[in-house]
């Protein structure tokens, strides 16, 4: 029991000593001096393909070069487009053009493949319909295919 009242006793001195008012030990500290300044670097990212990688995906290659594209725009055959169906009254028909529907004067924008080209209506008749494509002036005429 001893022992340990002396343990106690040295604990309770060190606690004394560590808890007291930092101004009993040691030199007065100034109270108006002026602040320190501290300077915090700025960060720089380079955002270099040949550089570096992702760090989040190292494998990815959305970042690697790619060709230019092309300034012309993708014009698609016009064996590409077919003429699906025609419905609607006389005075107001329809036309169905790759999974695309469009009226008479209209222009829609028409899946080929995997390009996007916009085409407009002139004319649709009972069985065919008149169209031009983007980036072509002629008129082109579809057909319905037989059943």
């Amino acid at each position: 029991m001893k022992t340990y009242l002396k343990n106690l006793n040295k604990i309770l001195a060190i606690s004394a000593v560590c808890l007291a008012p930092s101004s009993t030990f040691g030199a007065a500290t100034e109270t108006n001096a002026a602040p320190v300044e501290v300077v915090v670097p700025k960060s720089i990212f380079i955002d270099d393909a040949k550089i570096g990688k992702d760090p989040f995906y190292p494998k990815s290659t959305r970042r690697a070069e790619r060709p230019p594209s092309p300034d012309q725009p993708v014009v698609a055959p016009i064996t590409q487009l077919a003429l699906k169906g025609i419905s609607g009254l006389k005075n107001r028909r329809f036309a169905l053009i790759n999974n695309q529907t469009i009226g008479v004067g209209e222009t829609a924008t028409v899946k080929v493949g995997l390009a996007l080209i916009k085409v407009h209506c002139w004319e649709i008749r009972e069985n065919s319909v008149v169209i031009s494509m983007e980036g072509n002036s002629e008129k082109k005429e579809l057909r319905l295919r037989d059943s």
